[in-house]
């Protein structure tokens, strides 16, 4: 037993190297080079910005609806309560509608404009 405890020590107190950590695209201040443009650091923020943004959007939607549907589950009849759960997930999908109808604008503005800002994956080369 005593040989696993220090081998157990040994391992867990070894140091690993992990390298330098700064961020990831264009969040890396590292990663910026003359040879990139203005447009295409303007790109990788507003691709970055509006990826976040539709995560964000997506969980606050799971949520609610979730919230919602527990509220409804446990009304125990009560009517004041059902009323109250139908309007939250009704709520939450006008929500997921208008983040949607968002995207859509934002992808036919950028399309207008010729801006390639749907490339969420970008942000990782």
């Amino acid at each position: 037993m005593d040989l696993i405890n220090r081998t157990f020590q040994l391992l867990a107190a070894s140091p690993v190297d992990l390298g330098t950590i700064s961020g990831i695209g264009p969040l890396n201040p590292n990663n910026v080079s003359d040879k990139d443009s203005v447009r295409d650091q303007f790109n990788n923020a507003i691709s970055t910005f509006i990826s976040v943004l539709t995560v964000v959007a997506g969980l606050v939607f799971l949520f609610q609806l979730f919230l919602g549907a527990f509220v409804w589950l446990t009304a125990g009849g009560d009517a004041n309560k059902v009323t109250n759960a139908q309007k939250q997930i009704s709520n939450a999908v006008i929500g997921l509608v208008v983040s949607v109808a968002a995207y859509m604008l934002t992808a036919l503005v950028a399309g207008l404009l010729g801006l390639e800002i749907f490339n969420p994956l970008g942000i990782l080369e």
